[in-house]
């Protein structure tokens, strides 16, 4: 403060606005935002009599203006995520930058064989905490109750931290994290939530409607990646499954054209032998071995047509160019 005092006392209005300021207030260090300014107050004889100094607090607006950024850079977090794996740690980069409102953050996937939430990605977590919070059992009760949570819409508190995460710094400030909050993440299907989120509250922020509905909305944008990563994985799955099927279909078809081609040329041989010797025959006779002919050399054109095909579908045609007068 002695900056803008200075530069007033000397006749001169200083303007600061939004400092993040720690206030002891309601009971503890609270993270406050603050505008003022101070003017210098002109005596009789035009020296400074005093300071004009209005305070404005903007610890609200501030807030909303972070938590929406937050919200913001989280939307972004499914660029370059490939599968549902990744999405954790994404989630858990795209919030760094937020550590005064999300101190502390882990990402848990639902393993169904073991029954229980396995910790894949985390900030904020100490050795000790890391060891204490890599299981969380689906019946689990007490400082970390898993089982009311999952079952539970919307937020679940824990008002009684673990003894890890009690003894340990929260995030950029000094003393531990009082509460804790559960978020499950659930999309359509029924059965549990595959992934639920566990963040601790900023101990210097008062957890009010407006934290809580930034946190039911930060739930909602990882929900929101969720889908989009598994519309992502079912759509690869529909065209790796639609590719074997047509691999599948170019096998059937070249296998089928060979099994026709072998008869039909043992077919076709006697009959051209016989069709030479039309001398010899019958008319009657003659007429009916050329209509099987005619029919046989139509099958045999089909089956090379179909063996074209199966070529270029496996990609094993090669294009033969010839020159051709175009009528005019």
């Amino acid at each position: 403060m002695g900056g803008p005092f200075g530069t007033a006392l000397a006749g001169n209005t200083s303007f600061l606005e939004n400092q993040r300021m720690f206030l002891t207030r309601n009971g503890y260090l609270e993270e406050t935002f603050f505008t003022f300014s101070l003017s210098p107050i002109r005596a009789e004889d035009g020296s400074i009599g005093g300071l004009f100094h209005p305070v404005t607090e903007t610890t609200a607006t501030m807030l909303a203006e972070r938590r929406t950024r937050a919200l913001r850079d989280l939307s972004g977090a499914l660029e370059g995520v490939g599968e549902a794996q990744g999405l954790g740690p994404a989630v858990v980069q795209a919030l760094e930058p937020f550590a005064f409102d999300v101190p502390l953050l882990m990402f848990y996937e639902l393993d169904e064989r073991a029954q229980c939430y396995r910790l894949r990605a985390h900030r904020g977590l100490g050795q000790q905490a890391q060891q204490q919070m890599a299981r969380l059992p689906l019946e689990a009760d007490g400082p970390r109750p898993v089982r009311q949570a999952v079952r539970a819409p919307g937020m679940t508190l824990v008002d009684a931290m673990p003894s890890s995460l009690a003894s340990q710094r929260c995030g950029p400030y000094e003393e531990p994290s009082a509460r804790a909050v559960m978020l499950p993440i659930t999309v359509p299907g029924g059965g549990p939530p595959p992934v639920l989120l566990v963040v601790a509250a900023s101990p210097r922020l008062p957890f009010d409607e407006g934290y809580r509905n930034f946190l039911q909305l930060l739930a909602s944008s990882v929900a929101g990646l969720l889908g989009s990563v598994r519309a992502l994985e079912d759509e690869r799955r529909r065209a790796a499954a639609l590719a074997e099927i047509d691999r599948a279909k170019t096998a059937f078809f070249s296998n089928v054209s060979h099994e026709f081609r072998t008869p039909l040329t043992l077919l076709l041989g006697p009959l051209e032998d016989a069709l030479q010797k039309g001398e010899t025959l019958p008319p009657a006779v003659h007429e009916q071995l050329s209509l099987a002919h005619r029919n046989a050399q139509r099958l045999l054109k089909l089956v090379n047509s179909l063996l074209d095909f199966s070529r270029i579908e496996a990609g094993r045609a090669q294009v033969a160019f010839e020159p051709v007068d175009w009528p005019p």
